[in-house]
């Protein structure tokens, strides 16, 4: 598949993203990112943005911090510009391969139902980029339908489907972040509309035990430790 024939299709997408507007799924992983820890002065890559929905909720709260967002879709990122004025928000058109941002490391990475629609060849090498753009501590977060809905489509409702929509195997999701340096944190099923139909990854960097530094034990308040002694 072509490059200007994805932006294409994207660019000629834009009217039916902002016809359908919000929805449960937006709201969820605007919570998700709450709960996470998001700051307003967390510092924050969304990589395929589309026309700025989430960009938009997710920036109530990064108010302060730095906030870039990302799509291959020129008229998309010319839309998220018009809706999303925060000026903190930097909107960028760039393809995830290839995809750089020197000198910053960011807080959080988001990918929020954007790699379905992205070649799985590409996956191994956007998966390092990615990699280098996180710190010790940041999060990447994945989003994504499961591979039996994306089938379910495919064969049911294939007018819902996207020029580039493909099942994708948790297994390799996990081996291309584990080769790029990163390690699965949580994965789970977010259930938004049925039963088992979207799925969450959030990755951190791969690490090695300092015992010189604080551990989660050091940390805990002087309740929390006798309760443990108690227990």
């Amino acid at each position: 598949m072509e490059k200007n024939e994805v932006s294409k299709f994207y660019d000629e997408y834009v009217a039916q993203q902002i016809a359908k507007g919000y929805n449960e799924r937006h709201l969820l992983l605007n919570d998700l990112m709450l709960k996470m820890g998001l700051q307003d002065s967390s510092s924050i890559l969304e990589l395929g943005c589309g026309i700025g929905t989430i960009t938009s909720l997710l920036s109530k709260v990064v108010t302060r911090g730095k906030f870039v967002s990302v799509d291959i879709s020129k008229d998309s990122i010319e839309h998220a510009r018009k809706v999303n004025r925060n000026t903190n928000i930097e909107f960028i058109v760039s393809e995830l391969l290839g995809f750089d941002y020197p000198g910053t490391q960011f807080d959080y990475v988001v990918l929020f139902d954007v790699l379905e629609h992205v070649p799985v060849e590409q996956h191994a090498a956007i998966f390092k980029v990615i990699s280098g753009l996180m710190h010790e501590h940041s999060k990447l977060v994945i989003h994504v339908p499961s591979r039996e809905i994306i089938r379910y489509n495919e064969k049911n409702c294939p007018e819902l489907m996207q020029i580039i929509d493909q099942p994708l195997s948790e297994i390799k999701m996990i081996q291309d972040a584990t080769d790029a340096g990163l390690r699965l944190e949580e994965f789970r099923f977010t259930n938004i509309w049925e039963l088992h139909d979207y799925e969450l990854f959030i990755f951190v960097k791969q690490f090695e035990f300092d015992k010189s530094k604080k551990t989660v034990a050091a940390k805990k308040s002087l309740f929390g430790k006798l309760k443990n002694k108690l227990k």
